[in-house]
């Protein structure tokens, strides 16, 4: 008894989420409609640069970049320290960057800051359907970061289900609101609004995604970069950030007389590379084979120093020219921080973001904004029209009328006229009833068309039906389903493809449940218009 409840209060809750999600969806698009999505640029600031680009969505291209050098001490590792040089330089950079005027505020931009604000962990959680992820990873994260949550700003990732351990990964990060503020104060009397605030290491690690020259996406990847400010380390796996350390020069022995040499660079990728491999081997249960080097000079001979001291695999990534005069690799963390701008849908960005409010809530706010503001002007300025059209269309209209009215009467004299009026309204009314029944049968769904080659290609594939939904509003028949292994599962999909009876599949690989019986999975299909 108790199990029925269960389940009859699980389906309420899921007809209770569907339905919240057909709303949500339909109100994104309503305004994406009437208030065209933005490219977003992005804003750099490291100890001796603040940095601004903004790059096409369809090209990659560069449309927009703009420089300005920090004095000396304005940011040192990664902490602000003198607001006033960093408040003069960002209305510096915005007039080179052609926003508006001081008195308003320049389109959002994703802001990227040193990696040392940052504190990143991952953690492993049991796949439940029904759990708050919020809450778990709040309650697990807590105890492995260095600083206590509530002095920081939290934020998580779901990164999906890795099909070795079953177990969900998340990315949590936090970062100290004392200084994570301090900078937002300074963008915001300037008159920049953060869209978004990341650290580096997220927009380095997403330069594979986009400009890795390799058809692979699902490795995993050491990413080292040369930089002005000092050397970052990276551990991503299908793009995914999973390890991060940071060190400036000043830090390392070989760099404090600030002459580097290239027997200096590889003495000290020697040693770095070689802890951060043994210590993912241990940790992260998987040995790195694939790397990749971001680095203004020596790259090609770094390269190949850490290939064969390694035997690592190089992975390409081909940045696009951002000066004509200095190499892409200085501003392969700007690139990165464009991208999330430019390309990345504010609807699907749940990439961390570290600040009092989330990427989503304010792009929804500021779309909201817009929308009712284009309105209120649209409206202003089109009712004095609109008055002036209905008064005319008026005037005409009487006059029509009223010469109608006599063509009318002068027709009811006509012999015959009453039998022709009433053969007319005869049509029109048949015709009515025709558009009716023709209505109907186009609303109506033959489910058997669509059942039954699920039905057959389940039998075929070895896959049992668990439950069925079918949707006649939504055009759509979930499907949850169970089966010996995965490869029987895609084979079902598969199966059901090569058909050609839906519009479309989904079949979610994090929807993967392993039970007693076998592997449980969930797919959607989409039925097709009708003509």
């Amino acid at each position: 008894m108790e199990e029925k409840d269960h389940s009859k209060l699980q389906s309420q809750r899921e007809a209770v989420d569907a339905e919240n999600s057909v709303n949500n969806t339909w109100f994104k698009d309503f305004l994406k409609k009437l208030v065209p999505e933005e490219e977003f640029g992005a804003l750099e600031i490291s100890e001796k640069n603040v940095r601004y680009l903004l790059i096409s969505k369809y090209d990659l291209k560069v449309r927009i970049f703009a420089e300005i050098k920090l004095e000396p001490g304005v940011v040192v590792k990664g902490e602000l320290k003198n607001r006033a040089g960093l408040i003069s330089a960002l209305i510096e950079i915005k007039k080179a960057a052609h926003c508006d005027d001081s008195k308003k505020a320049c389109s959002p931009v994703i802001v990227s800051l040193p990696a040392t604000n940052f504190f990143f962990n991952v953690l492993e959680l049991p796949d439940i359907s029904d759990v708050s992820f919020d809450e778990a990873v709040r309650l697990n994260i807590s105890q492995s970061m260095p600083i206590s949550l509530d002095s920081a700003y939290f934020d998580w990732q779901n990164l999906g289900v890795n099909l070795k351990t079953l177990q969900r990964e998340f990315l949590a990060g936090v970062a100290p609101r004392a200084k994570i503020d301090a900078f937002l104060d300074c963008l915001a009397q300037v008159g920049f609004q953060a869209l978004a605030l990341e650290s580096r290491s997220l927009s380095l690690l997403r330069n594979f995604n986009y400009f890795s020259q390799t058809i692979e996406k699902n490795i995993t990847l050491l990413l080292v970069e040369i930089g002005e400010d000092g050397m970052s380390f990276l551990v991503g796996k299908a793009g995914k950030l999973f390890f991060d350390f940071y060190l400036y020069w000043d830090e390392i022995p070989e760099a404090r007389d600030q002459k580097i040499t290239r027997e200096n660079l590889e003495t000290i990728l020697a040693r770095e590379v070689q802890r951060i491999i043994e210590y993912f081997s241990l940790h992260g249960q998987e040995q790195v084979t694939n790397f990749s080097l971001f680095s203004p000079t020596l790259k090609k001979e770094l390269e190949d120093f850490i290939a064969l001291k390694f035997n690592l695999h190089h992975v390409v990534i081909a940045l696009p020219v951002v000066s004509s005069d200095r190499p892409s690799d200085i501003f392969s963390g700007l690139l990165g921080a464009s991208l999330r701008g430019s390309l990345i849908p504010r609807e699907l960005d749940d990439i961390i973001s570290l600040m009092p409010e989330g990427t989503e809530k304010i792009y929804r706010d500021k779309q909201l904004s817009n929308f009712v503001s284009l309105w209120s002007k649209i409206s202003l300025a089109g009712i004095s029209g609109v008055v002036i059209i209905l008064g005319s269309v008026f005037l005409v209209l009487s006059r029509e009328r009223a010469k109608i009215t006599d063509q009318l009467n002068s027709l009811k004299n006509i012999p015959g006229a009453e039998e022709i009026m009433l053969l007319d309204q005869e049509a029109r009314d048949f015709n009515q009833n025709v558009q009716q029944i023709a209505a109907l049968e186009k609303k109506h769904q033959n489910w058997s068309d669509f059942l039954s080659p699920i039905l057959s290609s389940a039998k075929s594939s070895g896959v049992e039906i668990v439950r069925l939904s079918l949707s006649e509003s939504s055009r759509q028949i979930k499907m949850k389903a169970r089966s010996k292994n995965q490869n029987s599962a895609l084979a079902f999909q598969a199966a059901i493809q090569s058909l050609g009876v839906f519009a479309k599949l989904e079949l979610p690989l994090s929807s993967f449940s392993q039970t007693p019986q076998g592997f449980e999975f969930d797919i959607v299909f989409y039925l097709k218009n009708k003509d």
